[in-house]
């Protein structure tokens, strides 16, 4: 579960300082493009998040209550991470995953 964001993020920082090139961006650029180049781990990150959820609704399956409490968890440390951060390279990419995270821990 933790190899494939692992593997990913080890080849994507040794390789930081040519992200931008062409031949990266057409090997890898579908995981970091969006994001400013100091946030190319966001992507990482976002995988990590659905892995996350997997894992506590997979864990608790017989607790709903745990689920929702564990899932409500995971989505605030990761939009707080979003909101201090401000990833993508669009603000208004930016502001719309922002409100749609607040959206889904609320809901």
């Amino acid at each position: 579960v933790l190899g494939q964001p692992l593997i990913t993020l080890t080849v994507l920082y040794s390789k930081r300082a040519k992200l931008r090139t062409r031949g990266m961006l057409l090997k890898y650029g579908f995981i970091y493009a969006a994001f400013e180049p100091k946030y190319f781990w966001y992507g990482v990150m976002d995988t990590s998040l659905k892995l996350c959820l997997i894992a506590v609704i997979s864990i608790w399956v017989t607790y709903p209550i745990y689920q929702l409490i564990g899932c409500m968890f995971v989505m605030a440390i990761f939009s707080i991470i979003m909101i201090v951060t401000k990833p993508y390279n669009d603000r208004t990419i930016d502001f719309f995953m922002t409100a749609l995270s607040t959206v889904i821990f609320f809901s």
